[in-house]
């Protein structure tokens, strides 16, 4: 009998030590679902920060290509502006240029006209001049008295002094023919022939107010 209760209180034992046993596996296997699960958790959220990663990065690299692509787009808008300045730069230039050109041939046309004028009326005054100094010495010959005394070719030299309208003031023998009587002759014969015929253009007129001519009668 002692030994039949000993046998029992040893299955009593053993049944308690199989049911720790038991309730040990049962919390080990509690514990392995709980790390099992906390791995889960873990890797999904490994996962996710792994996805928000590479959408950021993704993110970035978009707003990278879209900076780049702005930052070309204005280099180029500038690029195109500072080419359209210097088109109208060099625009400018060649107008600036052709109007210059244009000046040239109007200043040099006007020059061309305005010499071209000059010469004509330099001719036309020394015709003038010309003219006058034949009439004058005309008018002078004709109103000379030669002298009885005075023969043979004389000739003198006078400068003639005149007011507008011709009128003589000053008769001055500049060169004498060396003969007295002739020269005082050639003197009185201008005073008699004023008003002289001179020019009434006042810019020719002026060569007349002192001027010198060769009075030789004969």
């Amino acid at each position: 009998a002692k030994k039949a209760a000993a046998l029992e209180k040893k299955k009593e034992a053993d049944a308690k030590k199989a049911a720790a046993l038991e309730k040990k596996k049962e919390a080990d296997a509690k514990k392995a679902a709980a790390l099992e699960k906390k791995k889960e958790a873990d890797a999904k959220k490994a996962a996710e920060l792994e996805k928000k990663k590479q959408e950021a990065i993704k993110q970035k690299k978009i707003a990278e290509e879209k900076a780049l692509a702005a930052a070309a787009a204005a280099k180029k808008r500038q690029q195109e502006a500072e080419r359209a300045a210097e088109e109208q730069r060099k625009i400018a230039a060649e107008k600036q240029r052709l109007e210059g050109i244009e000046r040239q041939k109007e200043a040099a046309a006007k020059q061309a006209e305005e010499n071209r004028v000059r010469a004509e009326n330099a001719k036309i005054a020394e015709k003038a001049i010309a003219d006058a100094k034949i009439l004058i010495e005309r008018k002078v010959n004709q109103s000379w008295n030669r002298p009885s005394t005075v023969s043979g070719k004389l000739a003198c030299t006078v400068r003639v002094g005149l007011i507008a309208g011709g009128d003589v003031m000053s008769v001055i023998v500049v060169k004498s023919s060396g003969n007295q009587l002739f020269d005082d002759s050639a003197e009185r014969a201008v005073f008699k022939a004023s008003p002289l015929p001179v020019p009434k253009d006042p810019d020719v007129f002026s060569k007349f107010r002192s001027f010198t001519f060769v009075f030789s009668p004969n």
